[in-house]
């Protein structure tokens, strides 16, 4: 894009915007609505720190992303300070974002050229993958009715202040979530669409997707400087998310996997200017981080190690190392702590904090203690991320590589390090240490691998170890018992074999091979999972969107419930109900939960969620008195009683019966019943 269209192209998003709203096309709205609140406001503050040099469209477009909720920090922190609606810190990023893009569009692009035919390939291929991603997706089910839920109270909250958004009255702050910044510029997206948070949360879900090649693909090349290594990365990146975990992808529109893949990437590649001397980088990469820390604090921790690992490959590889980018990461760890430290003081001071057991498996653990991890975890079955450990040996071997290098270890070593991880588990949790393996830059040190492999091996000796490689691997997937002693043990000894490499003075150049070749290489690594894995993929696209669920993920709540209480004016109102009903209805609806289920109350350790449960059971006990029961109604300061007809037959008659409910509304399967006052 040159810079004559530049202010053309940043007013396409407003207009369609508006037309799209006037038409009704919703999912054209969302994704505009995105763009005008949270990309172009970025985009201006990117153009006017000129960080965009090396960036090409593609880190752009995740730069522009963060930079852009950084500018929501300041004015959604004023409206929790003051008590103002989302409106306000909506209006003033639309302000600053105008005022932005104004004054940058006055400055030239600093875009390197590209063929034009390349970028239209590039968009091409990245917007068919965001349309397979939507069409696995699975719409709200899971943990992402938590974040429609808060997505729902920030917008329709008229005062925000940090207890108002709970999931309980006046309840604490949640210790992931206590400043909500990607709940609220969803919200705001929302709110900007014309369209309920449940709608635009889906939509958001492509965009999202679309933008995690966008960055794999900006990374490795600034890495590598190799296009090439760019390409295969993306391409292998997005083979992992719609396969991983049965389809990572389907939450790329939730905060962990949002922060992993499009957040992430966005402060890397400013560490990665920061590296080269511009001091508008550095800074840049500070907020960067500090955005993935206030979206969720444990998040900035694998960042954090793999733009270490980066400072530290370039200097074992003796490359300059402005100071710049030392002050940089220093701040960044700064700024994460301080973020950590006000979570802690606002959500955590004072809690219990409960030792829970989650992806036991992963961890050899001690009852609710995890002392380290084991080493197969990190490649959970999949043959490409053990290659890519693999090449590592190769890459510490060039100076200009190792920086990609020191990307992959320094995770590695986080995870894997007995002591290290030890500290790092009891700080954050197993539940969310287990989640670190999934940032672990492998796609970049497979693609860079190929590229180096390609020029080393020529083409006989290429072909050759192509076809080694798709038969072992091929092989190697049918043997499950392999994926756990024997690949712990292969990656303690490349990581062994990769140190006693680091001992070597790297060699000072290499250049990558052919690009069909380091394609073939990477094609013959992927070529087992996808033969046997491309149905399943094949089928849920074929499916849509809008396919049942598995049967434990599958929303029971019935559309009338949320209508009746979205249709009640005042306060939102307290429901008491079966706890899992309560909270599928804090998505649809603007209520307060009695209780909720136990693994989605863990983050509140300042409320006494196991005490409200126990209150919960004993309330449909059909033992407990009806004196009993409207104790609890008032200690629990209920205005409304969700009944299951189905699911709490047992005890309905009773709830029916008992004296201080009246019958407010009486559905196929659910009956609402108000608390008399």
């Amino acid at each position: 894009m040159s810079s004559r269209l530049e202010p053309a192209a940043l007013l396409v998003a407003p207009a369609v915007l508006v037309a799209a709203r006037l038409a009704g096309i919703d999912a054209l709205a969302v994704w505009c609505a995105f763009a005008v609140c949270v990309m172009l406001p970025g985009w201006g503050a990117m153009r006017l720190l000129r960080v965009e040099r090396g960036l090409g469209l593609s880190g752009a477009a995740v730069v522009s992303t963060s930079l852009g909720l950084a500018i929501w920090i300041a004015p959604l922190a004023a409206a929790f300070a003051v008590h103002l609606p989302l409106t306000a810190p909506l209006v003033a990023v639309l302000i600053a974002g105008g005022a932005l893009c104004g004054v940058a569009v006055t400055r030239p692009l600093l875009f390197d050229r590209v063929s034009v035919w390349e970028a239209a390939a590039g968009a091409l291929a990245a917007c068919l993958f965001a349309f397979v991603s939507w069409r696995i997706s699975t719409g709200v089910i899971s943990d992402a009715l938590f974040h429609v839920g808060r997505m729902r109270k920030l917008e329709d909250i008229g005062s925000l202040s940090l207890t108002a958004i709970s999931s309980y009255k006046d309840g604490a702050p949640h210790a992931g979530y206590a400043f909500p910044l990607l709940h609220a510029a969803f919200a705001g997206v929302a709110d900007l669409a014309g369209v309920d948070v449940v709608t635009a949360f889906i939509y958001l879900q492509p965009l999202c997707a679309l933008l995690t090649v966008l960055g794999a693909f900006a990374v490795a090349r600034s890495l590598t400087g190799w296009r090439t290594a760019g390409y295969l990365a993306a391409a292998v990146l997005a083979w992992d998310l719609v396969t991983l975990i049965n389809g990572l992808i389907q939450q790329v529109n939730q905060p962990p996997v949002f922060t992993f893949f499009v957040l992430t990437p966005a402060a890397l590649l400013l560490f990665v200017g920061a590296m080269r001397g511009s001091r508008s980088a550095a800074w840049s990469a500070m907020a960067a981080v500090t955005v993935i820390a206030l979206v969720h604090p444990t998040y900035a921790v694998p960042c954090l190690a793999i733009a270490a690992g980066i400072a530290l490959g370039s200097w074992r590889a003796h490359m300059r190392m402005p100071p710049v980018a030392l002050e940089g990461l220093a701040a960044s760890f700064l700024a994460s702590a301080a973020v950590a430290a006000w979570i802690w003081w606002v959500a955590i001071r004072g809690g219990e904090r409960r030792a829970i057991i989650t992806h036991s498996d992963e961890f050899l653990h001690h009852g609710a203690r995890a002392i380290l991890m084991y080493p197969w975890a990190p490649v959970f079955g999949r043959g490409y991320v053990l290659l890519a450990i693999l090449c590592l040996i190769l890459l510490v071997r060039f100076r200009d590589l190792l920086p990609a290098a020191g990307a992959m270890l320094a995770p590695l070593t986080l995870l894997l390090l007995p002591g290290l991880s030890t500290a790092v588990v009891a700080a954050t949790g197993m539940g969310q240490f287990h989640r670190f393996w999934q940032v672990l830059p492998w796609p970049l040190v497979l693609a860079a691998g190929a590229c180096v492999a390609a020029g080393l091996l020529g083409v006989r000796r290429g072909l050759a170890v192509a076809l080694v490689l798709a038969v072992v691997l091929d092989q190697a997937r049918e043997h499950g018992s392999f994926w756990r002693l024997p690949t712990s043990v292969v990656v303690v000894a490349a990581l062994l074999a990769v140190v006693a490499a680091l001992w070597l003075r790297p060699r000072r150049m290499v250049e990558s091979g052919p690009w069909w070749l380091a394609s073939l290489l990477v094609a013959a690594v992927m070529v087992g999972p996808v033969v046997h894995g491309v149905s399943r993929v094949a089928d849920e696209a074929r499916d849509g969107p809008y396919r049942a669920p598995r049967a434990d993920l599958a929303t029971v709540l019935t559309p009338d419930v949320w209508r009746y209480f979205r249709a009640q004016p005042g306060p939102p109102p307290v429901v008491l109900g079966e706890e899992h009903r309560v909270f599928e209805l804090l998505a649809y609806a603007d209520v307060y939960a009695a209780a909720l289920p136990e693994a989605r109350s863990r983050a509140e350790p300042k409320e006494n969620t196991q005490a409200r449960r126990q209150l919960e059971q004993v309330f449909f006990d059909p033992d407990t008195s009806s004196a009993r029961r409207t104790q609890i109604l008032k200690q629990l300061d209920v205005d409304y009683v969700l009944l299951d007809t189905k699911g709490q037959a047992n005890v309905a008659p009773q709830i029916l019966a008992q004296p201080g409910l009246t019958v407010a509304y009486r559905g196929p399967r659910f009956v609402i019943l108000r608390v008399d006052r």
